[in-house]
């Protein structure tokens, strides 16, 4: 492909044009060509660097996947939100934003950590803020705080097809 002026003059050429997106273009920038054909270091659920986020969070999360991130600001974090004169669990995390077009995002809810007590929050994802690529977001529990004895987050990933 050529890319000229209105003028007919050559300021380019592209020899390839590459029309992939998502996951599978994030896996290309961070892992080699083995890496990559090896599901346990670089699939969605493999956890290269042993910090605990499998790469679909890593991805999702704009980290490094073969660096521990234990610090990260970008990582969930659980605060307290007032409305209307009640006080409210809210889950916080800072996302790629184009990346997250790729993923099913679902946040869920539970008051004790056992299996099969986790139920999905139904409530609107609520952007706070926006720079460059990345935008912070959070979840707020429509439960009021003290309402229940305790209450525990979590996000469940799918790479969408």
């Amino acid at each position: 492909m050529c890319i000229r002026d209105r003028g007919g003059t050559n300021h380019a050429w592209l020899d390839q044009v590459s029309l992939e997106y998502g996951y599978p273009l994030w896996q290309r920038a961070y892992f080699n060509t083995a890496e990559q054909a090896n599901p346990l270091a670089s699939g969605p659920a493999a956890d290269p660097d042993a910090d605990g986020w499998c790469n679909q969070f890593e991805y999702l999360y704009n980290l490094n996947p073969k660096i521990p991130d234990s610090g990260s600001p970008n990582l969930p974090a659980v605060s307290i939100v007032e409305s209307g004169g009640q006080e409210f669990a809210a889950y916080t995390w800072s996302q790629h934003a184009q990346r997250a077009a790729y993923l099913a995002v679902t946040v869920e809810f539970s008051t004790s950590l056992e299996s099969g007590s986790w139920q999905p929050l139904d409530v609107p994802l609520e952007v706070l803020s926006s720079s460059g690529a990345m935008e912070t977001v959070r979840v707020t529990s429509p439960i009021p705080v003290g309402t229940l004895p305790q209450g525990f987050f979590r996000t469940k990933l799918s790479l969408l097809p």
